[in-house]
């Protein structure tokens, strides 16, 4: 009897100890002061520059995106960029008193927005998952922990806080916006590649976004899966480490 209490209770013992789990996570390293465009080092061994190695790291770029220090009027904007597809960074477009740039950091979205819900990507080593929901307060709680990052609609609690880009308002620019988004992460996030459907302004608030931009007539280098009902794509190509001789 003794013996078999003894062997009862290891059994049990084991049975609690063996269900417990434990996540060790570490804080992200949040440093935005890495070089991009990256200096290309030239391959030694006879392998192609940038083997396996992220997108970018192949060649130097052509060029920098015209930059100009506010927003164009619609007019000059429609004519000079969107019309034919031309890319445009515009420096100081929104005025730095806005809300979203006083008032914005974690703990004041976290006491003012925390209950709202938002979509929360998980990324893992070549995949991405699909989007789950979770309230703000959660994700930025765990944010610098976790391979998360926000790609969700602006709540429309937040909106009052985002004002427009005069470029934006007039005519079928302001009547055809589609959806006004937030990104969010700890960095070292990077998109696959891919082309939109519709054209896109990022407007930056923290932090920073690198963007390599790639002329529509090299499409068919990219091996790209087209969506021809929704009119976009992206590439099987793996953007973080490029495999130069597929």
């Amino acid at each position: 009897m003794i013996f078999l209490e003894s062997m009862l209770f290891r059994l049990i013992a084991f049975l609690m100890t063996s269900s417990v789990h434990c996540d060790i996570l570490f804080p992200k390293d949040t440093s935005t002061d890495f070089v991009f465009p990256p200096k290309i080092r030239r391959s030694t061994s006879g392998v192609p520059d940038g083997h396996l190695r992220p997108l970018g790291w192949q060649r130097p770029p052509e060029g920098k995106v015209p930059e100009i220090t506010e927003a164009p009027e619609p007019k000059t904007f429609w004519e000079s960029h969107v019309r034919d597809k031309k890319p445009l960074v515009m420096r100081q477009a929104i005025n730095q008193s806005s809300d979203c740039f006083v008032k914005w950091n974690d703990k004041y979205l976290k006491n003012t927005y925390g209950d709202v819900i938002i979509e929360v990507t998980k990324k893992k080593p070549g995949k991405i998952e699909e989007p789950h929901m979770m309230t703000l307060k959660k994700f930025l709680l765990r944010y610098n922990l976790e391979d998360w990052y926000l790609v969700s609609p602006i709540p429309p609690p937040m909106t009052t806080e985002v004002p427009a880009i005069k470029s934006l308002l007039c005519g079928t620019f302001r009547d055809f916006l589609q959806e006004a988004e937030m990104w969010m992460s700890s960095g070292g996030t990077s998109s696959p590649i891919h082309y939109d459907q519709d054209h896109n302004i990022h407007c930056l608030i923290a932090g920073r976004k690198d963007f390599i931009m790639v002329h529509p007539k090299f499409k068919d280098r990219f091996e790209m899966k087209e969506n021809k009902e929704i009119g976009n794509g992206y590439s099987t190509i793996d953007a973080e480490m490029v495999n130069v001789y597929d």
